[in-house]
């Protein structure tokens, strides 16, 4: 479950803090770490708790100094033993993860409940990622969702996805794809990948939206450029299958044939024992052709496909 750190100074407001305090910021923020260390070790250690923070989060990266997981954690207790809601949750993320300390994910869950009710969005969508796997406490979806919501109302775009992502699998709440798209798009327009590859996978699917193949590739390329594995493996299938398909189709008296349409037959359902037919439809020389496309759970990961005429 590790989170981005750099986020969490980021989002200090600068008119709060002045002198050493709001430059040691800035300097994290230009990466000039040696600067940073400089200005705000010594009001850690006077007793600051964001510097305390801070001071963690460079020794957890490694920026500046040498990466010491036994000295962040020190800092991090330090400043969520005074009530900071960012150390309180970097101290979670240490428990979590056994960084210089040994894994406990009861401990962990303890101080991102502290952290998130205060109301730090971080807190509240990884507290509610530790209901949802149940690690460190009893599994529980409703509180999962609960916390899901509070950090994606705050606008935290991983919570968005993950709120999505409930309604899609109807875990905590009834399935709602529709509601699913709702928090998809929240977090699409944030640039969230998880939430651009489900926002395009609904769309392609015709699941809570009207089917659209255009909106589906445009999220999906989009989540595939930013790295979405997932996204990846769907562009590789389309592909694969239109190749497999135009070689089926193999006609020396024509050579001009394209994909014109692709059609959700029967939608992917756990009881049809198949994710999911298509209908499609290739141009050959102004001749449509149909071909029906069963698209199945692949035992080695990833989807296979089979092809066959339209009758």
């Amino acid at each position: 479950m590790k989170r981005c750190v750099l986020a969490i100074l980021l989002f200090i407001p600068i008119s709060v803090f002045g002198g050493d305090l709001e430059d040691g910021r800035a300097a994290i923020s230009s990466r000039d770490y040696a600067k940073a260390r400089t200005l705000l070790t010594p009001l850690a250690e006077a007793g600051n708790p964001v510097a305390q923070n801070a001071v963690g989060v460079l020794y957890t990266e490694g920026w500046g100094v040498k990466q010491d997981y036994s000295v962040a954690l020190a800092w991090y207790r330090r400043a969520a033993n005074s009530g900071d809601a960012r150390g309180q949750y970097n101290l979670g993320r240490m428990y979590d993860n056994g960084w210089g300390v040994q894994k406990d994910h009861r401990e962990a869950v303890k101080w991102f409940r502290k952290a998130a009710e205060q109301k730090y969005s971080q807190a509240e969508s990884i507290l509610g990622a530790m209901y949802a796997t149940g690690d460190g406490v009893d599994k529980d979806y409703g509180e999962a969702m609960k916390w899901y919501k509070r950090a994606a109302e705050q606008g935290d775009p991983e919570a968005q996805r993950r709120v999505g992502f409930m309604y899609v699998e109807g875990q905590g709440v009834p399935q709602d794809y529709a509601e699913a798209v709702t928090w998809f798009q929240k977090g699409a327009d944030q640039g969230h990948t998880g939430s651009l590859y489900w926002l395009g996978r609904l769309y392609h699917e015709g699941k809570g939206v009207e089917r659209n193949r255009d909106k589906a590739e445009t999220f999906l390329k989009q989540a595939a450029t930013q790295g979405s594995k997932e996204a990846t493996e769907y562009f590789a299938l389309q592909r694969n299958i239109l190749q497999f398909i135009l070689a089926l189709d193999s006609d020396k008296d024509c050579n001009q044939r394209k994909l014109v349409n692709t059609e959700l037959v029967i939608p992917p359902t756990s009881a049809n024992n198949f994710t999911a037919v298509e209908r499609w439809t290739l141009d050959r020389c102004g001749k449509p052709t149909f071909y029906r496309v069963t698209l199945n759970p692949s035992p080695r990961g990833g989807t296979d496909f089979k092809v066959g005429p339209e009758r």
